[in-house]
């Protein structure tokens, strides 16, 4: 009889393999399906912060850092190039495995599957920019699933058990934004922006003026994150939060 860590390799070999297309890329790549000890991390890990720190904020940072381990580990050639962009259509991937017509709260039918397929011809050509203002340079790109994943760590890390804190949102607000500056030019020189507490520090000394063409950037990426979500006949989002994997 054979034993369980046999029975256990042969599952994995016998997977099914999700091919999804990388806008990043231009190109598909292969994902295993979401596990169920992937779904149940997902409820267990949403549910305790939800319960812990009562922020959707936070709820919506652990989710994405719980999809972030999950995609690492089921894409079958992980690249430190996929963006934010790219886990978008990863997870509706994810998710068309599980449920491939997802129905909103309004009653709106998403069917994934042709989701994906439109994906796949539209234009997302978001690309790294540089934006002065007074003497100020900011050099910008869509931020790495690396990134953001370290970035959304530093305010978990510092939130997770203190939701009520007061600097909560302008906490998000200007992490948000070392997500997409990768460097600041003031005269001759130029300071890469790590994604760091010393670098929130930085950015938390220029004013809003300063930083308008940062916030502008980030509106024209996650623009074309929803580009991905939107129904493909009515002007409808699929929201891609906690509850679309664990219903």
């Amino acid at each position: 009889m054979s034993d369980v860590s046999s029975i256990i390799q042969e599952l994995k070999k016998a997977k099914k393999v999700i091919s999804v297309f990388s806008p990043t890329l231009k190109n598909d790549i292969d994902i295993s399906p979401i596990t169920l000890a992937q779904q149940s991390k997902i409820i267990e890990t949403v549910s305790n912060i939800t319960a812990s720190a009562g922020s959707p904020v936070l709820a919506i940072l652990e989710f994405n850092n719980v999809m972030y381990s999950i995609l690492k580990k089921n894409i079958n050639e992980y690249q430190p190039v996929f963006s934010t962009i790219d886990r978008t259509n990863f997870m509706l991937a994810l998710k068309g495995y599980i449920d491939n017509i997802v129905t909103s709260s309004d009653n709106i039918d998403f069917d994934i599957k042709k989701m994906l397929e439109r994906n796949e011809g539209i234009e997302l050509e978001i690309e790294p920019e540089s934006a002065t203002v007074e003497d100020i340079t900011f050099h910008l790109s869509p931020p790495t699933m690396d990134d953001d994943h370290i970035v959304n760590s530093l305010v978990l890390r510092k939130y997770r058990n203190n939701s009520s804190g007061k600097t909560l949102l302008s906490d998000v607000y200007h992490f948000e934004s070392i997500k997409f500056i990768k460097a600041i030019s003031i005269g001759d020189q130029t300071l890469e922006i790590r994604k760091d507490t010393k670098s929130l520090d930085i950015i938390k000394e220029l004013d809003t003026v300063q930083l308008r063409p940062v916030y502008t950037y980030i509106g024209k990426v996650r623009a074309a994150e929803e580009a991905l979500t939107r129904h493909v006949t009515a002007d409808e989002q699929l929201d891609i939060t906690p509850d679309l994997f664990i219903q």
